[in-house]
């Protein structure tokens, strides 16, 4: 876990430095490892899709982002924050 949250911050980090396909390397690895620990619903899972849908609107690719973004939408998680908040 502590690996992918490294890959997630180098990847953060990359984005603001306009490096994208270096970022989007990052949040694949960390995408990598949480499924190995079979983590695909958490938070960090949430944050990894998150980044890799913010760098491909970056490079305008709007299929990709959207299912990134659709994908976090679908989260358990997300779902129940969203009953909280209304």
């Amino acid at each position: 876990m502590l690996l992918a949250k490294i890959h997630l911050a180098t990847a953060a980090i990359q984005t603001t430095q306009a490096r994208y396909t270096d970022a989007d390397k990052n949040y694949d690895a960390a995408w990598t490892i949480l499924q190995r620990n079979q983590l695909e619903q958490s938070t960090i899972a949430a944050e990894a899709l998150h980044g890799k849908g913010m760098v491909a609107l970056q490079q305008r690719k709007y299929g990709l982002a959207e299912t990134m973004f659709n994908q976090v939408l679908s989260f358990p998680l997300v779902d129940r924050y969203t009953k909280a908040s209304t």
